[in-house]
């Protein structure tokens, strides 16, 4: 399980940095290679937004308006799909995640709990919120 931001998902805080790339399909490729996303899933797994050029992706316009706001020229982000135990899309409430976490054992447990311990703190989510108050799991400030 990994933590995606997704349109059905509550309006959250998410962290972003400036890249120093002028072209904007090195930008994507860049991020299609840093996020591991095959070539041929680019156009579903990377979002873009430019004055010339958008993706085909529903938050286009929440992100023109975000980015336009603070005089960016263009805005690329990771466009993952939710994936739940193995299922493309699947959306998990909030209790098959706290069942799902709390059932792992040995190192799988301890890497999930670094790895949502490590989460910035500014992304809170319910799912966030249910997590530290159940399983404890709330950020180490060394971690961020």
């Amino acid at each position: 399980m990994t933590l995606v931001v997704t349109p059905e998902a509550p309006e959250t805080t998410v962290l972003w940095k400036a890249l120093a790339l002028d072209d904007l399909d090195e930008a994507i490729a860049a991020l299609a290679e840093r996020e591991d996303i095959r070539e041929a899933n680019i156009p579903y797994s990377v979002g873009y937004w430019s004055a010339g050029r958008t993706s085909d992706h529903r938050e286009v316009s929440v992100i023109e308006a975000w980015a336009t706001g603070r005089g960016l020229d263009a805005v690329i982000w990771t466009a993952l799909k939710p994936r739940f135990m193995g299922e493309s899309g699947r959306i998990p409430d909030i209790g098959q995640v706290i069942d799902s976490l709390d059932g792992l054992e040995g190192e799988t447990r301890a890497i999930a709990e670094r790895y949502v311990r490590r989460a910035p703190v500014q992304i809170t989510t319910p799912y966030r919120a249910v997590i530290e108050e159940r399983l404890g799991w709330t950020p180490h400030a060394g971690d961020q």
